[in-house]
């Protein structure tokens, strides 16, 4: 029988500085990429793609919306 000790730990290997640097460099030059072909990043303010029961704030409105089958929808996740 092995005993838990005779195992060998499986730890992953940590990035060297120099793997480092390379995915950060690569990483630059993807940004410059996109900009340069006209991309822009939007800010969206925090929490605002949440959720919430499941559902984001537009899809609970509508369902409130629908009155009973609605409220009886919503109520099923809660």
């Amino acid at each position: 029988m092995k005993l838990r000790r005779d195992t060998k730990n499986i730890v992953p290997k940590l990035a060297t500085a120099l793997e480092k640097e390379s995915a950060r460099n690569a990483m630059v030059d993807q940004l410059e990429d996109f900009f340069k072909r006209g991309g822009k990043i939007q800010e969206v303010e925090q929490g605002a793609t949440a959720l919430h029961f499941g559902r984001t704030k537009k899809q609970q409105d509508d369902l409130l919306a629908k009155g009973k089958a609605g409220a009886k929808a919503m109520k099923k996740t809660k």
